[in-house]
């Protein structure tokens, strides 16, 4: 009996180092230490950019997305910055170092832009881009007159024009750029620094007013920013939240979209009485503030337990990340407990991202031919990489995210060491996450207070 004891405690002494030496070993390998900047205070401009770009180059090797091609060009980029400091102006560097970032093409893997844009200094103006344009949706009082005009150019130059301009800067999918592309658009010497303005101070816009086709230019400065554009993400840009000192035309519309209703609430279901339907909307793949993801996971499978719905609807769309071991077990067990005859449908858009896109693929693998994604496409690849480190430039202060963990949702993750550990033990492998009805998301659908896809859905299932 003593014996049997003594190799009792014997394994479970070994088991437990094992995981800790595994736990250690996943820590050090997807999250690496980063080494600290060992500079002595710059003595000019010359010298702070000469020490940015030498400590920019542990980014580049830490950075796993790149190939050893890219990774190669990425260098050599940066040592040609180094060379021209002097006849390249703060946007041009800042601009150089997101280019060599990009190169990784890696949605997860790029230069912080509210930092990159805020640093230059941005317009008192905040679009948004949609399906159909790219409107204003936020300004300051100075400018609130223009709140819903679509910027169709900028100092003569189409918009979608300098749109283009600004793709190499991005190493994230389309869907995702066109989202975020708006912090260049709205900071003036960064459109400068690539030629489509004639001041790095302000520019001509070319506004086409909501009630109007006749298309206005209004120069706008950064004298006029005397309040400084706060940090909003896209997703929040369409929503009626408080922002001291901004107006809004979210505030204005007489009626939100579907999914933008009960918007304080990040995690959010309901019942659609017209179709029987059972709708639930996910924020985050994480808590957000004192709302527990876990608590509401608890709620819908209770919620499906007791009642046989007709119709599951699952909004991905403002679901930009967090922690895919928060709802793995839910999606993987959602077709069941809808029941195998129920139709499921996923509605994605560019703000579906990370363990977002995550949760979309063990739904989809779970749920085969059951479920249905409607929308528009996610905002990163179905192979990306993730497991994310932050490293800050030390004069510049840029943050710069890098990633470590590959994921495959295509066709499945098996890359040792490479692919996220975890993955070899919740392994999909769906094909391609892009929408099988194709839904946009228009300004103009914005505006009367249409959610298109859900209206798709209600339609489909017979709302009377």
């Amino acid at each position: 009996m003593k014996k049997r004891f003594v190799v009792l405690v014997l394994a479970f002494v070994l088991t437990g180092t094992a995981v800790i030496t595994i736990e250690l070993a996943r820590k050090s390998y997807f999250y690496p230490t980063i080494p600290q900047p060992d500079f002595s205070p710059p003595g000019n401009r010359t010298e702070a950019w000469q020490q940015d770009l030498d400590y920019f180059q542990n980014y580049i090797w830490l950075n796993r997305p790149y190939t050893d091609e890219t990774r190669q060009d990425a260098l050599f980029l940066v040592q040609r910055l180094r060379e021209n400091i002097d006849e390249l102006s703060d946007a041009e560097l800042k601009l150089g170092i997101a280019e060599a970032v990009a190169l990784s093409q890696n949605g997860h893997s790029f230069v912080r832009i509210s930092d990159l844009t805020l640093s230059e200094g941005r317009i008192p103006i905040m679009g948004r881009m949609f399906d159909d344009g790219y409107y204003i949706m936020w300004t300051t009082p100075q400018y609130r007159h223009l709140l819903g005009g679509q910027i169709v150019s900028i100092d003569g130059h189409s918009i979608e024009e300098v749109i283009k301009a600004f793709r190499p800067y991005s190493g994230a999918k389309e869907s995702y750029f066109r989202m975020v592309v708006g912090w260049f658009l709205e900071t003036p010497s960064l459109v400068h620094a690539r030629g489509y303005a004639n001041s790095p101070s302000s520019y001509r816009l070319g506004i086409r007013p909501m009630d109007s086709e006749t298309v206005t230019e209004v120069v706008v400065s950064l004298d006029d920013a005397s309040i400084t554009p706060p940090v909003v993400n896209p997703s929040d840009m369409v929503a009626p939240i408080p922002m001291d000192r901004w107006h809004g035309l979210p505030s204005q519309l007489s009626s939100m979209p579907f999914f933008l209703q009960e918007w304080d609430e990040p995690f959010h279901y309901r019942v659609i009485e017209s179709i029987n339907g059972f709708y639930m909307r996910y924020g985050a793949n994480n808590d957000v503030g004192e709302h527990s993801i876990t608590s509401f996971n608890r709620a819908i499978k209770s919620e499906l337990s007791q009642h046989a719905y007709s119709v599951i609807i699952v909004d991905q769309r403002s679901n930009n990340g967090g922690d895919y071991t928060r709802t793995y077990k839910l999606m993987t067990h959602l077709p069941e407990l809808a029941g195998e005859h129920t139709p499921i449908y996923v509605i994605t858009g560019p703000m579906s991202f990370s363990a977002g896109i995550s949760s979309v693929a063990f739904l989809k693998a779970s749920g085969g031919e059951q479920v249905t994604i409607i929308g528009t496409e996610m905002g990163d690849h179905e192979r990306m990489w993730g497991e994310t480190s932050l490293l800050t430039l030390p004069n510049s202060q840029l943050d710069l995210q890098l990633a470590t963990g590959l994921h495959d949702y295509a066709d499945g993750c098996y890359e040792f060491p490479n692919c996220y550990w975890l993955d070899f033990f919740v392994n999909v492998s769906v094909g391609s996450l892009s929408p099988e009805i194709v839904v946009p998301f228009t300004f103009e659908d914005y505006v009367f207070g249409e959610d298109a896809a859900i209206n798709f859905i209600l339609d489909t299932h017979g709302e009377s």
